[in-house]
């Protein structure tokens, strides 16, 4: 979950215990009513699926969002071990043992001491591929990191928004992977969607300690970037 999606689940623990059971119900009840054409048989699977999605909604609702930039290798290999062949007496307290470790491992992994991917004293500007609009990061010599602007799809009449975020599926996973976990400021260039549009997934995954805009007309983008900025701040 950490290497691929950069986020923490817990509440799965607790919805699997109730979902992985029903669904051992839902499934059988689909291929009695497919084979069987009764009436009741959709009735029943549905009701099954229904408790199912309240329960799922239910713990999405209360999970804390936990975005986690990529560990160290060496995190991710801390948590295997070898078969243990000792007696019972041995095995139960390398199982403390080994359960203490791994304890420590995930506080480290939600602390992220970690420094992020870069060179200190060295000025980069990478240029990240977002298509038409920018995004631009920039490691500032003293340890700062700058992000100015985070791509987007311009809207035009007559055609539909996109469901890819750009922020959010391309700007985010990139930064993620380089260890950064903290923006110290994102720049708003200017208003236009290709390169704002992204923004407010990236004002609240990376919670900078500073906003820079310039004067801008009032649009359903702007208004997107301000909320999530006054958001970032509480």
């Amino acid at each position: 979950m950490v290497v691929y999606f950069h986020r923490v689940g817990i509440s799965g623990l607790s919805a699997n215990t109730f979902v992985v059971p029903l669904l051992g119900v839902v499934v059988p009840l689909g291929f009695v009513a497919v084979f069987t054409g009764g009436r009741g048989w959709p009735r029943s699977r549905a009701r099954c699926w229904r408790s199912l999605s309240a329960w799922w909604r239910g713990h999405a609702g209360i999970e804390p969002n936990w975005r986690i930039p990529t560990p160290p290798l060496w995190l991710g290999l801390g948590r295997f071990r070898r078969a243990d062949r000792r007696g019972p007496g041995a095995r139960e307290m390398a199982r403390a043992v080994t359960g203490v470790a791994l304890a420590g491992l995930l506080a480290l992994l939600w602390w992220r001491p970690f420094p992020p991917d870069t060179q200190p004293g060295r000025l980069e500007m990478t240029a990240i591929d977002v298509g038409q609009g920018d995004s631009v990061l920039l490691a500032l010599p003293d340890g700062k990191l700058m992000l100015v602007d985070g791509g987007g799809f311009p809207v035009f009449a007559g055609r539909g928004r996109s469901n890819l975020d750009i922020g959010e599926d391309v700007v985010a996973p990139y930064l993620w992977t380089r260890g950064i976990h903290r923006l110290d400021v994102i720049v708003a260039s200017h208003g236009h969607e290709d390169h704002i549009g992204g923004l407010p997934a990236l004002i609240a995954d990376f919670q900078p300690r500073q906003v820079w805009t310039g004067a801008e007309p009032d649009s359903p983008a702007w208004r997107a970037v301000r909320l999530a900025a006054a958001r970032s701040r509480r």
